[in-house]
């Protein structure tokens, strides 16, 4: 009786179940290729819509910082108006027309605050605490700036003007500390800016890191559809393959959009490095590079200062310890932040 059992224990369906599991595998692996397009091509489209998009806010966003740039730089000029009458009042002996220049440039002044506390209210970022209190700085510093020059009126109304004169030492003071104040806020929005760009910057490089995903994974699809392409029609393959072209081309673009924010970054650096003054020494202190801001400012040619040390722009009004804390800074390798007063070529000294 035991061999008949041996018989029946034999399971003869075992090899067509396992040729059905096979087929059934390389079916599903088809729809699993065909997934894997779409997933694909629906994630090219998707990057290049989110290119453009960050493309445009982008431009838009530094075309603000730096219209808030030039705004600030404004207020340094029409600070510099609202000074000039405590000072010409010496020479026209006109106080009566000096006080209403002064009223005039005050108000002019004050306009432009005005539109720089309204833009400042509506930042929602970061900066905008900081680009508030830098503007309450500078409306109190011209505050000062214009109390002195009305003392000063106020002694020549009198017949006072050694008085006066004692006073314009004064008043000169609390205009250069409305500078600063100006060139606070002015560096304060330039971080803000910078710091922006850095971040278009870095998210390109994230973009481009993704576009090389985004290709390997067309180099797979491709090569997926080489390894089952003998098992599609001719027609299927030559539709698989006119939609990686098409693909491609979209990735083109959008490499070309992302190289073309780049370029916008790099043009909104130099936009940024062209209202700076910037001067690169060797380590024995020699002028090796400027830029065109320095040479108008200083009034000295690039010729008259490569080779030259910062000694040629002293004005003399700082000791010789403030320049030798600012080296051993520098050479520490640490950055260093002062106001500098330097002489022009013509004479005439700036901040």
């Amino acid at each position: 009786m035991t061999p008949p059992v041996h018989e029946a224990a034999a399971p003869a369906p075992a090899p067509p179940v396992g040729k059905r599991k096979f087929r059934f595998a390389w079916h599903h692996l088809y729809f699993g290729l065909a997934g894997f397009d779409l997933l694909t091509v629906g994630t090219s489209l998707y990057l290049s819509h989110h290119l453009n998009s960050v493309f445009e806010r982008s431009v838009q966003a530094n075309e603000v910082g730096l219209q808030r740039m030039a705004s600030y730089a404004e207020l340094g000029q029409l600070a510099s108006l609202v000074n000039t009458p405590g000072n010409d009042v010496f020479d026209s002996r006109d106080v009566a027309q000096e006080r209403g220049r002064l009223t005039d440039e005050l108000r002019v002044f004050s306009a432009a605050m005005g539109e720089a506390r309204q833009d400042a209210l509506a930042i929602n970022e970061p900066v905008g605490p900081a680009l508030r209190d830098g503007l309450n700085e500078v409306e109190t510093k011209m505050t000062s700036m214009v109390d002195e020059a009305q003392s000063i009126f106020t002694f020549f109304d009198r017949n006072e003007p050694e008085k006066a004169g004692e006073r314009m030492a004064t008043m000169d003071r609390r205009y250069a500390e409305v500078l600063s104040a100006v060139r606070t806020l002015q560096q304060a929005a330039r971080d803000d800016l910078q710091a922006k760009v850095r971040e278009q910057a870095a998210y390109a490089a994230d973009l481009r890191s993704l576009e090389l995903v985004i290709g390997g994974a067309v180099v797979l699809m491709i090569g997926g559809i080489g390894y089952y392409g003998h098992r599609m029609s001719r027609s299927m393959r030559e539709s698989a393959l006119a939609m990686a072209k098409s693909m491609t081309a979209d990735l083109a673009a959008a490499k070309r959009r992302a190289e073309d924010s780049l370029r916008e970054t790099e043009a909104l650096r130099f936009t940024v490095d062209a209202q700076s003054i910037v001067s690169v020494t060797d380590t024995r202190g020699q002028i090796i590079d400027i830029n065109d801001t320095f040479c108008r400012i200083s009034g000295y040619s690039r010729a008259e200062l490569l080779g030259q040390d910062h000694r040629v722009l002293n004005s003399g009004r700082h000791p010789k310890a403030f320049w030798v804390e600012m080296w051993r800074t520098v050479a520490g390798g640490e950055s260093w932040r002062g106001e500098v007063c330097n002489r022009a070529k013509d004479g005439s000294l700036y901040w």
